[in-house]
């Protein structure tokens, strides 16, 4: 009894052991010893299967990669829509750019145009003035020339 009493670690792990996995679980019985007295212990017991508690189960490992694996797939499938409404909208604005630099140059093209029909009107007036000018000393002249005929 005495070698039972003896007081183990906490934790205890067992390399070589075959009938467990090197897993201690503590329990905290009370119990009476011989003298009849009730003593507080610490006891190990060594579990009853082979399972290991730090290792995941492979049911439990296969449902996270399940899982996992969905995420993944359903993350790869949204970032794939994002990508292609990303395109689709590029395109479109390319589109867009392409559409009002036409649009732009047509209208740059009909300004010039209107500039150079008014610059030539500008012209056309200036002459048109010119020569009105030049008929009206003419007939200022003419004018003059009959008063003093007349007189």
């Amino acid at each position: 009894m005495a070698s039972q009493q003896r007081q183990q670690p906490f934790f205890r792990t067992t390399a070589n052991s075959s009938t467990n996995s090197g897993t201690y679980f503590l329990n905290y019985n009370t119990n009476t010893n011989k003298n009849g007295n009730q003593g507080n212990q610490l006891q190990q017991s060594a579990p009853a299967s082979r399972t290991n508690f730090f290792a995941p189960n492979s049911t439990v490992s296969r449902q996270k990669d399940k899982e996992l694996e969905r995420e993944t797939s359903q993350t790869t499938e949204r970032l794939s829509a994002l990508h292609n409404k990303l395109h689709q909208e590029a395109e479109k604005i390319r589109k867009w750019k392409t559409k009002t630099d036409l649009e732009l140059n047509d209208k740059t093209k009909k300004l010039q145009d209107a500039n150079q029909t008014i610059d030539c009107q500008k012209k056309s007036i200036l002459e048109l003035q010119f020569q009105n000018e030049k008929l009206s000393s003419k007939l200022q002249e003419e004018i003059a020339g009959q008063i003093e005929l007349e007189q």
